[in-house]
């Protein structure tokens, strides 16, 4: 068994269903789940990678969960919510706390907390990839291990200050969000996007996606064997060298054009 999809009426997984089910990759829930209270050995000893909800994001968020072992999220994973894989989180308008469990082990690369969110619940992040986190001054609880081993944990965005960030109830567990560099905004539209455009006969990556006016962004151009770097393009114009300082309400798309110089073969 290495994929299987659960129909459409059921509500909930009885312990033991999956249980050492090891070549089990890819399972599809579908919008009648409700809870994930089955025990501990429900998802136990499966290869789980890929998650398919054919719900919505805030169907998804309503999900009762018992414990951390009783998920389908055992592992690293990928999380597709009505068909779309669900990297950059942002937290529906009509949640105002973050369940636990919600999204542990899920490959994100970003979260934002709006401000209807007043709690984060226990592990809800934990063991995920998330490399940013948008935070609202609404939060005033975030429970134990909510963040724990938020290892690509890089940056942290909090509308507010210093004595607000303070007043949080932090439970224990959550370094990987308290220790990461932090950010005070006044607003969400502060923070712009870095990505990456069309690039050919090479590859770019940039050192964060997201920034704020004066951060420096990295920008790495790879030529493909036979090319060579010609120049990096911001928005549409060279720059000098291989970084940028970003500029307040700007966003900004990132390319590199490449020569051919030799021939490999």
């Amino acid at each position: 068994l290495t994929s299987i999809a659960i129909p459409e009426g059921i509500v909930t997984i009885p312990d033991g269903v999956f249980g050492n089910c090891i070549s089990l990759t890819e399972i599809t829930f579908p919008s009648s789940i409700s809870e994930f209270n089955g025990g501990w050995q429900s998802f136990e000893n499966t290869a789980i990678s890929d998650i398919y909800f054919a719900g919505s994001l805030i169907q998804w968020l309503k999900i009762d969960c018992i414990s951390s072992d009783a998920i389908p999220m055992q592992q690293p994973c990928n999380l597709y919510i009505g068909g779309e894989k669900l990297t950059n989180l942002t937290i529906p308008e009509s949640i105002t706390s973050i369940p636990s469990y919600a999204f542990q082990y899920v490959n994100l690369n970003s979260v934002t907390i709006p401000s209807n969110v007043t709690r984060v619940g226990q592990r809800s992040f934990s063991f995920s990839s998330v490399q940013s986190v948008r935070m609202a001054d609404s939060v005033t609880n975030v429970g134990n291990y909510a963040f724990e081993y938020c290892d690509s944990l890089k940056r942290v965005y909090f509308v507010g200050d210093q004595s607000k960030w303070s007043s949080i109830a932090w439970n224990s567990g959550n370094d990987a969000l308290i220790d990461a560099p932090r950010y005070y905004i006044d607003s969400f539209d502060d923070i712009r996007t870095v990505t990456v455009g069309a690039v050919e006969n090479g590859s770019v990556t940039i050192s964060d996606a997201y920034c704020i006016p004066g951060d420096i962004i990295n920008v790495s151009a790879t030529p493909d064997p036979g090319w060579r770097l010609k120049s990096i393009i911001v928005n549409g114009v060279p720059i000098e060298g291989n970084s940028f300082v970003a500029e307040e309400g700007v966003d900004y798309v990132v390319t590199a054009e490449f020569e051919f110089y030799m021939d490999v073969r």
